[in-house]
């Protein structure tokens, strides 16, 4: 059974995992901004959670048999600094197991 429930801190290495997966050979992924890393979508939640517009709440994982298996994330959006009455979903990523 797959269970969602909201990001926990003890989940974020899990979350990055299962991000780079879902993303590292796919054709249009963003380039990694650290040299033979992870796919950008996987260091971009990390920033995400470092902004100002993250929302804990809105940080959802899918847990199967205890393991991480999927990651969605919605922030809040701004345009040149500026916040905007907008939500941004994803990246949204799901294991291949």
């Amino acid at each position: 059974m797959v269970i969602i429930r909201t990001e926990r801190a003890e989940d974020r290495e899990a979350i990055r995992s299962v991000t780079a997966a879902a993303f590292r050979g796919v054709e249009h992924h963003a380039p990694s901004p650290e040299p033979g890393g992870d796919p950008g979508e996987a260091v971009l939640v990390g920033w995400l959670r470092d902004d100002a517009g993250w929302i804990p709440g809105l940080s959802l994982v899918a847990v199967e048999d205890g393991l991480v298996v999927g990651h969605v994330v919605a922030t809040r959006a701004s345009v040149g600094g500026r916040p905007v009455p907008l939500w941004v979903a994803g990246p949204c990523s799901v294991s291949g197991h």
